[in-house]
């Protein structure tokens, strides 16, 4: 496999944004729904949800434990919210999984993860999630939650995305982070072969793999990138892509692009050592004039 056949480029992210109809409205573009977000974690509901906003979803639903609730909905105006219960570390119990379900069935796209924090309940959402027929994206603890059974993947009735960086990987397959560092490609390729998910590896050149077997490395961002709330940023983008209807693999070579783009826009405003993951989100207004412009 030459790595240079299979780089992301710029027509092949523009080919997957057809221009929006005169006379749409938001259902056309998708209901989002993330389940993210704990206590000490608000962060992450936050830049999540706003990234997938500024990404184009139709409508953007937020489950968030009580707890965080009156941080997040004044921080998120263009969202609407589900405040569910929440266990002893913070984050959502399990004994709202059928209002999360509900919630779920009702949606173009799920996101679980971001800022869950990795507990029992939190293994035990993901689990019932996975056996319902969502488009669903796994981020953070959402796949931490897996490491203890791995096979939940291969009996999912979901559509999967994970969205792994190399120590959440490492975790979920055992290998070591110097060997997933010196073999990305290939062990990406086959976990997202053997599970039947789409898998992004991220990092230094993210790696994109299909169950179909087909590999996209991206080209775009900088170490500028390599902060706190980036990979938040990353999901939100993916969710509204899928919400969108874009088919996962596309979507999700797509959102890595576009979120490499915002980084490198912020770098030039900010510097690579002084931006942070929110100025991501800001720079994506350019990024989508830019796609625009292609068209």
């Amino acid at each position: 496999m030459k790595m240079n056949e299979n780089i992301t480029t710029l027509q092949e992210v523009v080919s997957c944004f057809p221009a929006r109809k005169q006379d749409s409205h938001k259902g056309d573009y998708g209901k989002a729904l993330l389940s993210v977000g704990s206590y000490g974690m608000c962060g992450a509901a936050v830049m999540a949800a706003a990234a997938c906003a500024r990404s184009g979803a139709g409508l953007v639903r937020v489950a968030v434990p009580q707890c965080i609730y009156p941080i997040a909905a004044p921080a998120l105006p263009d969202a609407v919210f589900l405040p569910l219960q929440q266990n002893e570390q913070g984050s959502i119990s399990a004994s709202q999984m059928k209002e999360l379900i509900a919630a779920a069935e009702q949606s173009d796209a799920v996101l679980f993860g971001c800022g869950c924090r990795n507990n029992i309940d939190t293994e035990m959402l993901v689990r019932a999630l996975c056996a319902q027929e969502l488009r669903l994206i796994l981020d953070a603890d959402g796949i931490n939650a897996l490491h203890r059974d791995i096979n939940v993947l291969r009996d999912s009735s979901a559509d999967l995305i994970l969205t792994p960086h190399v120590g959440e990987f490492s975790r979920l397959t055992g290998c070591s982070a110097e060997k997933i560092a010196e073999n990305r490609v290939r062990l990406a390729g086959e976990f997202a072969v053997q599970n039947q998910v789409v898998l992004v590896l991220k990092g230094y050149h993210t790696v994109i793999a299909a169950p179909d077997g087909r590999i996209r490395i991206n080209p775009t961002g900088n170490p500028g990138m390599a902060r706190g709330g980036s990979g938040d940023v990353l999901a939100g983008i993916l969710t509204a892509l899928v919400a969108q209807g874009i088919p996962s693999f596309e979507a999700a070579v797509s959102a890595v692009y576009l979120h490499g783009m915002a980084g490198d826009l912020a770098a030039q405003r900010r510097s690579q050592q002084a931006m942070l993951a929110s100025d991501l989100i800001d720079s994506l207004c350019e990024v989508f004039l830019k796609i625009e412009s292609e068209r």
